[in-house]
């Protein structure tokens, strides 16, 4: 399972399950901004820290999980994926009541991961397609004057997207920028795409203008393990 750097609200009456979900989560690198005890809190802490996605347990106390679902949606419109022990009906009421999707308890880690990830992807918002949609066609133009083939653009925003997502994770745990080697035989070239990585916030660490030197220098400049 792939990790997704995004936040995510818990809302578990037990604590001990509670705590359990978080260890699970950030394992799976989610960032885990909250966790709610009832269906009230729920509420309130949706409200505050506006998460990516929400993993709702219904048997919930002061406010059932399927009102709370009702009121979080009737806010805003987030992913929200329920947990229940009880009944695959009242999970088909958490789905009429604007819930993406339910797990049936109990369930895999794997399968808590998988659903949210789902819901992750279908919720993502258009902003975020439409940011992506303008990086491909600026890549497209790039690779134009460069002398690439153009249809490289879409595998290449792909691969950014994700190295962008495991950077904003690196920094949610205080590591330092990503470090990105550049290889390319042409000194403008070179130039010219220093300026890329760094506007991103990427450390351009090394410059190869060969094959060779590429491999040597990506291997001088592996990290290495600390000493124990």
């Amino acid at each position: 399972m792939s990790a997704v750097t995004a936040s995510v609200l818990t809302v578990e009456d037990e604590p001990i399950v509670r705590a359990d979900l978080r260890l699970v989560l950030e394992d799976a690198g989610f960032s885990v901004c909250a966790g709610a005890g009832d269906g009230v809190e729920a509420i309130e802490l949706a409200r505050e820290h506006e998460p990516d996605v929400i993993l709702l347990d219904l048997g919930l106390p002061r406010l059932n999980g399927v009102e709370a679902t009702r009121r979080i949606m009737a806010e805003r419109d987030v992913p929200i994926v329920a947990l229940t022990g009880r009944s695959r009906r009242l999970a088909e009421e958490a789905l009429d009541a604007g819930a993406h999707s339910y797990v049936l308890k109990p369930s895999a880690e794997e399968e808590v991961v998988g659903k949210l990830i789902d819901a992750l992807a279908a919720g993502e918002s258009l902003t975020i397609r439409g940011a992506r949609e303008e990086s491909r066609r600026s890549l497209e133009l790039l690779l134009g004057l460069l002398g690439y083939p153009r249809e490289w653009a879409l595998d290449l925003e792909r691969h950014a997207f994700r190295q962008g997502r495991r950077l904003a994770s690196r920094r949610a745990r205080g590591a330092g920028a990503m470090r990105v080697l550049i290889a390319e035989d042409e000194t403008i070239n070179r130039l010219d795409l220093r300026g890329i990585p760094e506007k991103a916030d990427f450390e351009v660490c090394g410059e190869a203008r060969d094959g060779q030197e590429a491999i040597d220098l990506a291997r001088e400049l592996e990290p290495r393990p600390e000493a124990a």
